[in-house]
């Protein structure tokens, strides 16, 4: 068991300890007596230095995150639902092939796009890609789903979030 001696009187116990009697060699500094002390000059500001990797500083991007996964996947099935409408209705009326082609082209488009808004969402969780992140921001901006008034507000969400410095200086790339 260890007894704790206040400062004043460690140096009396302990005179060998006392750093300011310790002779100094050419090359060797003299150790601060206290490393956990202020530092001695009025002038300078401490420096100091926090955690980017927070958990306050987690939450934050958690929420556009989630906001964006589940826009993402929402749009997503309302884009097979549509596109698989559309071929239906069009084969139904005798429409011309291309039109159905066209209608299949753009709803693998569309569902790569809200997959990639979903992927990058859980990067942004993960604090991976921080332009994967933005880049899904803004893709929710483009209203090219039926839930484009869930998508809109949450692309504006991350993107406001994601532009805060701290946050930024967060993601590992």
């Amino acid at each position: 068991m260890t007894d704790w001696v206040p400062a004043a009187q460690a140096s009396k116990l302990f005179p060998q300890a006392n750093a300011t009697e310790a002779p100094l060699r050419a090359g060797s500094f003299q150790p601060d007596p206290n490393p956990y002390s202020a530092p001695a000059s009025a002038g300078t500001q401490a420096v100091v230095a926090y955690n980017l990797r927070t958990p306050s500083a987690q939450i934050s991007v958690h929420g556009p995150a989630i906001g964006l996964i589940v826009a993402g996947s929402l749009a997503g099935v309302s884009c097979i639902f549509h596109g698989l409408v559309t071929v239906i209705a069009g084969v139904q009326r005798g429409r011309d092939p291309a039109y159905a082609a066209g209608a299949i082209a753009a709803t693998i488009l569309l569902v790569a796009i809200n997959g990639f808004i979903c992927f990058s969402a859980t990067q942004m969780m993960k604090r991976e890609s921080y332009r994967g992140a933005v880049a899904a921001s803004i893709l929710a901006l483009m209203p090219c789903s039926l839930c484009f008034w869930l998508s809109i507000p949450m692309g504006i969400w991350s993107l406001v979030i994601l532009l805060q410095p701290q946050v930024k200086a967060s993601f590992r790339s």
